[in-house]
């Protein structure tokens, strides 16, 4: 932003483009608890700056979207943003994409797979699960954005999940028993986020494990890269209330994991436009609002359940699906 400020000062012959990923107030007014959806049109950025105490950040960002040749975004999402809380409306949506070139192909990327899965195993079985080859290992992942990036959403559905698998063993039983529920599938899920104060917890048969690590492959737990676990997963779940185009669901298709994302990410927006919205093409996309996330909860339980009950076939055909529309980001 400041490199534009400058450029239209010395050297206005200069084109310049400014391209914002997010706007800044928007991310604030989010992350600060404030209902950014259900009150859209009533929020007005300067305002907004001042009571969040970012006002440099906002004007800077804000002179910059006025002042360049062209202004740019990622989302129709962000789009919107800009238009009420920059006071100026982008030129252009330009969506993100992804560069397949390093995703393993083949042998290559069975045997990254195998080394992935083993790597998270271990890690389940230092913590005391007895984890299993045969288990679904679920993943979420992101910086540290509680709310934002869904974190909070995506342990409250494990807790649920865990409490309904609970309650179907013990159903099928007979009535109560000492253990998890037998004979439903274990679930393990990872929450890769580089926060600390967290502690594991098991419900049922569902155990959530925290890595609160950066996973650049130095972390001395892992000692593998982001990606070169992701490939190991066999769902990824990341149900964003601020997120302006997503990433880390992008991430887990291009490395064939069927993932599920919100309304509210650019995109879940981009996977609707291609009319990919159930897991069974490869991407949930749940609708989410700023008071529906007990239905996000349960829409999120819902489709694991479903993607648990599958057999092999079909969850191979489902990973074929993520494939074919990763390729078209």
């Amino acid at each position: 932003a400041f490199t534009i400020l400058y450029l239209r000062e010395h050297c206005p012959a200069i084109g310049t483009l400014f391209t914002t990923h997010a706007t800044s107030i928007g991310r604030s007014i989010a992350g600060n608890g404030k209902p950014l959806y259900d009150c859209f049109d009533a929020f007005q950025g300067d305002q907004m700056a001042q009571e969040l105490n970012m006002v440099s950040k906002h004007s800077a960002e804000k002179k910059a979207a006025h002042l360049c040749d062209c202004f740019t975004t990622v989302s129709d999402l962000t789009a919107r943003e800009c238009k009420q809380l920059l006071d100026k409306p982008v030129d252009i949506v330009t969506p993100n994409g992804f560069e397949q070139g390093f995703v393993p192909q083949g042998e290559d990327f069975d045997a990254a797979r195998k080394r992935a899965r083993y790597a998270l195993i271990s890690l389940a079985r230092a913590k005391g699960i007895d984890a299993k080859a045969t288990d679904m290992l679920i993943g979420t992942a992101g910086r540290f954005e509680w709310k934002n990036k869904g974190i909070d959403v995506f342990l409250e559905s494990m807790t649920r999940l865990g409490e309904i698998q609970q309650r179907s063993g013990l159903t099928a039983k007979g009535g109560p028993t000492s253990g998890s529920a037998s004979g439903l599938k274990k679930v393990i899920a990872f929450v890769m986020i580089p926060y600390l104060d967290r502690q594991d917890f098991t419900v049922g048969n569902v155990h959530v494990i925290f890595v609160p690590t950066y996973l650049n492959g130095n972390d001395g737990v892992l000692n593998l890269p982001y990606y070169d676990l992701l490939i190991g997963l066999d769902l990824t779940v990341f149900p964003s209330y601020y997120e302006p185009w997503g990433y880390t669901p992008l991430e887990s298709m291009a490395f064939h994991v069927p993932t599920i994302t919100t309304s509210l990410s650019g995109y879940g927006v981009w996977c609707e436009e291609q009319g990919c919205t159930t897991i069974d093409k490869g991407v949930a996309v749940i609708y989410r609002n700023d008071s529906n996330t007990h239905d996000v909860i349960t829409h999120i339980v819902n489709t694991i359940e479903y993607y648990l009950s599958l057999s092999p076939q079909k969850t191979a055909a489902i990973r074929k699906a993520v494939v074919r529309l990763a390729l078209q980001a």
